[in-house]
């Protein structure tokens, strides 16, 4: 295990330095995992030939993807908010979601009509890909891979890494001609150390807590402790339901630790023992386990379905970005009432699968937070972000039994948005 970690941080120290010699990469917000993963694909033996990737990689991504989805859960408390005000913006988010699950779904039905050979169920690999990132593309492909669907994994990488990319693109282009209009109310400029580089001293923030002795325990390796215990109890649960109900048994691996971490949670809330888990440590550990499955997966991927499907992938893309712009640019305008321009141009980063890109774009034209835009988005995003780490275990599993009840559900829903939206949130 150490010795395959080895490598693989040094291709991910390799795709780092590479991010901050050039600077493209910076400006696109291409993490160093990617890149990193990158060079061990063209250095490994599907192009240059030159290493022999550890066997390990291929299956990094698994097990870091269950740490990451119980990290996400573990420590989170619900907390009850005034949802007046930001309504709009938290609607617009679900419609949003619930509009790329049918669009992708449709899509990846005509496309796989014309170009045969594309994995079964892949139209709905694009909401996780560009809703949720790599992470939940990672997990959901993930999900196909045990159902027998190979080649899900690899194409959710892809399009992960592809939506970072033209969520920039198409957002610096937004940004220009929304400014020319007038929408925004002014242009401004990033920090410098919000792409790359080292961070100034009084900007710097702790990855971390000590919040217990360390004469006892390490406070990291006690977080650690709580996040395993937690997959460890949400497989006793399943591997008990799945004696009684067979079909527990094929739910994806990482569901076990989400469960297992709200089980903990709540009982450590209800014994007052909620202060041992460190939120800022867990999700350190969280981001590690998520370089670690991207470097590994990218540098995995499998090029004979990317370089075969390449213009399917292309389109499909291009028919999500154009769904995202159409309700974030059309529906905004029409329904959230205060600085609309930039609270949608955060959802719009956060909806090509990266809040640090939605982050970003929202900054361009609200450098010094002085608008609404950051509580709405964070508000929203409070709503959905719960509901799209559900739906990473609910979704392939409801559309490997059938695409078109899935198709009908995210209809509905997306439906029922827009009805409240033009009732209840229009501006008047």
């Amino acid at each position: 295990m150490i010795q395959d970690l080895t490598v693989l941080f040094c291709f991910l120290l390799a795709g780092y330095l590479l991010r901050e010699i050039i600077k493209p990469l910076q400006k696109l917000f291409i993490p160093a995992s990617v890149i990193g993963g990158m060079i061990a694909l063209i250095a490994g033996p599907q192009i240059l030939g030159l290493i022999e990737l550890p066997e390990s990689f291929s299956a990094m991504a698994s097990p870091m993807i269950v740490l990451v989805m119980t990290a996400m859960f573990l420590g989170n408390s619900i907390i009850k908010v005034s949802l007046k005000n930001y309504a709009a913006a938290t609607d617009i988010s679900v419609i949003l979601y619930y509009a790329q699950v049918a669009v992708g779904l449709v899509a990846g039905l005509v496309f796989s009509g014309i170009w045969k050979g594309m994995p079964d169920h892949w139209g709905l690999l694009g909401v996780f890909a560009f809703y949720g990132g790599h992470g939940t593309a990672a997990s959901a492909g993930n999900i196909f891979e045990e159902a027998g669907i190979s080649g899900s994994l690899d194409l959710g990488i892809v399009f992960a890494t592809a939506c970072l990319v033209l969520a920039m693109v198409v957002g610096v282009i937004i940004i220009n001609f929304g400014v020319r209009r007038g929408w925004a109310a002014s242009k401004g400029t990033l920090d410098k150390s919000f792409y790359g580089g080292l961070i100034e001293k009084e900007k710097q923030k702790p990855i971390g807590f000590e919040n217990v002795s360390g004469s006892g325990i390490n406070s990291l390796a006690l977080q650690l402790c709580l996040l395993f215990v937690s997959i460890w109890i949400g497989g006793r649960i399943f591997g008990i339901v799945a004696s009684f109900l067979p079909l527990a048994g094929k739910f994806p691996s990482f569901l076990h630790g989400m469960v297992g971490a709200m089980l903990v949670w709540l009982v450590m809330r209800k014994t007052g023992l909620d202060g041992y888990a460190d939120k800022t440590s867990i999700n350190t550990i969280s981001n590690l386990a998520l370089d670690i499955c991207v470097t590994s997966a990218v540098a995995t991927l499998n090029l004979t379905i990317v370089s075969t499907y390449w213009l399917p992938i292309l389109l499909y893309s291009a028919v999500i970005v154009l769904t995202n712009i159409l309700i974030c640019f059309f529906i905004g305008k029409r329904w959230i009432r205060q600085d609309w321009f930039e609270t949608m141009l955060i959802v719009f980063g956060q909806a090509l699968g990266s809040s640090t890109t939605g982050m970003a774009l929202g900054r361009c034209v609200d450098p010094e937070a002085k608008t609404t835009a950051y509580e709405s988005f964070g508000i929203s995003a409070g709503v959905t972000g719960p509901l799209a780490s559900i739906m990473v275990a609910v979704l392939p599993l409801l559309v490997i039994q059938s695409e078109i009840m899935v198709l009908f559900i995210s209809l509905l829903v997306v439906a029922a948005g827009v009805v409240i939206g033009e009732l209840f949130l229009r501006k008047r």
